[in-house]
């Protein structure tokens, strides 16, 4: 009654109690034949909608795509007639179908609220905007553990001068009891000595990328209480103290589900639980997280266990959290901790930490073991440490960067966008609203005296991808340039993760790091992307089996399966965009043989990342040994930062360390004293991710305007990077000349996405300048490191990167193009 009556509707209900699947099939069923009901039902991750849709198909006995379906990125089952009624989908999906036409459903339904993401927080603002003009449109959120104040002064509105409120249902379901056990009660029934003792936050601080090494995490603890929990008659309740009621019938029945904060400890935990344990053969340990592929998480669901198993046990991460439901869990073993982005305000730097959850989170975890019978909660950490944690998750609006909900926000057409991001529920610092729009303009997508939305061609293009607009910059250059499908892959792997691993193991790590330098001299440059994109080539078309493939490079399989989810997921969008044609996919099957250009690769990676470059310089080596980490010792790397606060704002050099999964990492020659990177983030120390070479020529195409200065002979790029250019005053009008060409090019392909790029002789001009390295120009090769003379100054070997490394010679052998190029850069320049 409360939805049919209210635009805004908070439901409270226990975990696990059904509310995902219950309420919306109740509102389906309550309109009956003759009222049309659509619902939209959101979850904050592919998994849940997954998953939810499959269940609540089977509970109404009709096919999943018919009456209740899902739509993920890159996937639907969804009736092409129209006849699908109920929608689960993930939250950012839902967002782009308010922004785009919020008539098309008449219930939206927002799960797990309490998650409290940039997309719902940006489409519950957008709803309330829009709800004087959509009076028949019902809203309802739900969770457990959600904030109600904040949702109820939110979504009041004043009437007669008297401020009413949504209503609030709260329901008192069912849910089986279940026992709390804290640290200091599991040391003392497993006789342990140890202190009961925890790692404070500030020592949680963790490298995403280290996935194999323990942070203080008791891997033997979890074991050993899984083990006690196996050997006694009582199961685990031979933990839990005598006077607490609740004991089933049955304590050994029912699944353990273990939460841990990535995926890093879930392999470790996985490990040594298959390894090192002698009722190992008895246990079906199986991962789940959101990079997990679709059939390998259903996998957790089955409650049938394989032959000669008694006991199934989950390793996590917060996925099974909210939304997922694994149906036999009697058990839970918590960590208690997460990985959790914040940035710095000043900065904008990206800081991911580890953590402790905040009460809400454990809440819902907990309520994952009272599903099926009364069960038990183990929490790794001491009892006084509760005191200490947050009541909530902070909303990710206030502690991540907003880009792309900026850019969203824009292409909404919505004219004053500060003003509507003050009215979220939690707005956002101004600085990191100023360093959205900074970023945007930079990536030319925004033009703030463009008072109708700010979006230029490109943004309103970056806006329809659904991907971070550096990302969506480099496929649409990529598409620009002729080498779509290598930037396909690496847009998919950034947007997943890097799949390449890092290893304790000394004899493993030389083998990856050498099997993947033979990669880098295939490609024949120090690029961790075109690598990237070399990878997804042998994975799809190679002649070695994937899981060889992963082995011998040391790569992830889960991230390359989900990577290649993505990739499709992102040229399905480039093909609805019209930036690629229906035929692409079986194209590319076709050409597989086909060698990719990576110098253009490069460019279009190096043209979506700008201005995120980074300066290289060497001090006077005095190598111990010739391993990468001690060569990195001697590197000098720094990037511009810009720091902003009320009283002052500006830009100065920061040192930085390149990540050592990176393969430009441990290099002490460069062929460009210059390298692209995709993010920087702060864990234990401030690293670059994801790094290519800069190809010199697409800085400055791609790039903000060069200046050329007669005095110093050096291109000047965006106040920072330089080229030493003795010819520069005759190459200046070429290069303005090429970028207007590119300029023109680009607008004419994004107004009109018929237009052929293939006829363009002015982007063919600045393709063979990109190819070439320079109309036919060659770079000299760097003077040879002699390991038995005085090591060179650092003076000496920066004269040369900047001096010598980007001089231009004239090559004969490519008169004619540079020819060419030359008429095509002057008719550009003239039209």
């Amino acid at each position: 009654a409360a939805v049919a009556e209210d635009r805004v509707t908070i439901v409270v209900a226990p975990t696990g109690c059904g509310k995902s699947t219950g309420i919306p099939q109740m509102i389906l069923d309550e309109a009956g034949r003759e009222v049309e009901r659509r619902i939209l039902c959101t979850q904050p991750r592919r998994v849940a909608a997954t998953s939810l849709a499959k269940r609540v198909a089977e509970h109404r006995g009709t096919l999943l795509g018919s009456e209740v379906g899902y739509q993920i990125g890159g996937c639907n089952e969804i009736s092409r007639s129209g006849r699908t009624k109920l929608i689960y989908a993930t939250t950012a999906i839902a967002m782009i179908q308010c922004l785009q036409d919020c008539t098309t459903f008449t219930h939206l339904l927002v799960d797990e609220v309490h998650e409290r993401g940039v997309e719902t927080d940006f489409m519950l603002t957008f709803l309330k905007e829009v709800q004087p003009l959509r009076t028949n449109l019902r809203v309802v959120l739900m969770s457990a553990t959600m904030d109600t104040e904040c949702f109820l002064k939110f979504f009041s509105i004043t009437e007669n001068s008297e401020i009413r409120k949504p209503p609030m249902v709260v329901c008192r379901a069912f849910c089986h009891p279940v026992a709390e056990l804290y640290l200091e009660s599991i040391n003392n029934r497993l006789n342990r000595n140890g202190p009961a003792e925890a790692k404070s936050p500030d020592e949680l601080r963790r490298d995403p990328n280290d996935i194999n090494e323990s942070d203080g995490i008791d891997y033997d603890l979890i074991l050993q209480t899984i083990e006690e929990i196996e050997r006694s008659s009582d199961g685990a309740w031979t933990f839990v103290d005598g006077s607490m009621k609740g004991k089933p019938r049955n304590p050994h029945a029912g699944a353990i589900l273990v939460f841990l904060p990535g995926l890093g400890e879930i392999t470790q935990l996985m490990t040594k639980l298959q390894d090192e344990s002698s009722y190992s053969s008895k246990w079906w340990v199986l991962p789940l997280h959101a990079n997990l592929p679709p059939e390998e998480q259903q996998t957790c669901f089955l409650t049938t266990l394989p032959a000669g198993c008694t006991r199934k046990i989950i390793c996590s991460t917060n996925v099974a959290e909210t939304s997922v439901t694994v149906p036999d869990v009697t058990i839970v073993i918590d960590t208690c901790r997460e990985r959790r982005t914040q940035v710095d305000r000043y900065s904008n730097t990206p800081m991911l930490r580890e953590q402790w959850c905040a009460l809400d989170s454990l809440k819902q975890r907990r309520g994952r073991a009272g599903r099926v019978q009364p069960g038990v909660c183990f929490r790794i950490l001491p009892q006084k440490y509760m005191e200490r944690l947050e009541a909530v998750t902070p909303p990710e609006m206030q502690r991540v960067p907003l880009e792309n909900v900026y850019l969203q926000v824009c292409a909404s057409g919505i004219s004053d966008r500060r003003d509507f991001l003050a009215k979220t529920p939690d707005p956002p610092d101004e600085t990191a609203v100023l360093f959205a729009e900074l970023a945007l303009e930079d990536l030319g997508a925004l033009d703030r005296e463009d008072s109708k939305d700010g979006l230029t061609p490109l943004g309103r293009h970056l806006a329809a991808l659904p991907c971070h607009p550096r990302l969506g910059k480099i496929l649409v250059l990529g598409c620009l340039l002729g080498v779509p499908g290598p930037c396909l892959s690496i847009c998919a792997a950034m947007s997943v993760r890097n799949p390449m691993l890092t290893t304790q193991d000394t004899h493993k790590r030389a083998a990856w790091q050498s099997a993947r330098m033979e990669l880098v001299e295939k490609i024949g440059t120090r690029s961790d992307h075109c690598v990237w994109a070399y990878i997804m080539q042998e994975w799809r078309f190679g002649d070695m089996k994937q899981r060889d493939l992963c082995k011998h490079l040391g790569i992830s399989y889960e991230r390359m399966c989900s990577s290649l989810f993505e990739r499709k997921h992102l040229c399905e969008s480039l093909i609805q965009v019209g930036l690629l044609p229906n035929n692409f996919l079986y194209n590319e099957w076709y050409d597989q043989e086909r060698v990719p250009d990576w110098s253009l690769v490069r460019a279009a990676v190096v043209g979506g990342l700008y201005p995120n470059i980074i300066h290289v310089e060497r001090s006077t080596p005095r190598y111990q040994s010739n391993s990468p980490g001690d060569k990195a010792k001697w590197m000098r790397y720094s990037v511009l930062h810009r720091h902003y606060s009320r009283q002052d704002s500006m830009s100065y050099p920061k040192s930085l360390n390149l990540h050592p999964n990176s393969l430009c990492f441990g290099q002490d020659q460069y062929h460009c004293p210059w390298l692209a990177f995709y993010t920087i983030q702060h864990t234990t120390k401030l690293y670059a991710y994801d790094v290519s070479e800069v190809n010199p020529f697409a800085l400055l195409l791609f790039g903000v305007e060069p200046v050329y200065n007669d005095h110093t002979r050096t291109f000047e790029v965006g106040g920072w990077a330089r080229f030493s250019c003795p010819n520069g005053d005759k190459i200046l009008p070429l290069i303005k000349a090429a970028r207007i060409a590119v300029q023109q090019v680009l607008e004419r392909k994004l107004a009109d996405v018929r237009h052929d790029l293939a006829s363009s002789r002015e982007l063919k001009a600045c393709v063979q300048l990109l190819r070439s390295g320079g109309l036919g120009y060659r770079r000299p090769s760097p003077p040879p490191v002699e390991r038995s003379r005085k090591p060179r100054e650092a003076d000496e070997f920066n004269e040369w990167e900047n001096e010598t490394a980007y001089m231009m010679r004239k090559d004969r052998e490519h008169e004619d193009k540079m020819k060419e190029v030359w008429a095509a850069a002057k008719r550009a320049a003239n039209n």
